[in-house]
């Protein structure tokens, strides 16, 4: 989970548009909610 964490805030960094931002935002939300489920 730690290295996920790591990629996604380099992607957000490296993403300057507010769209794809949200976009991945929402992603990781999602993501989480799965990973929780699943727990």
């Amino acid at each position: 989970m730690s290295s996920l964490r790591l990629a996604n805030s380099k992607v957000m960094s490296g993403i300057t548009t507010p769209r794809l931002s949200v976009l991945i935002r929402i992603f990781s939300s999602a993501f989480s909610r799965l990973v929780s489920r699943n727990r």
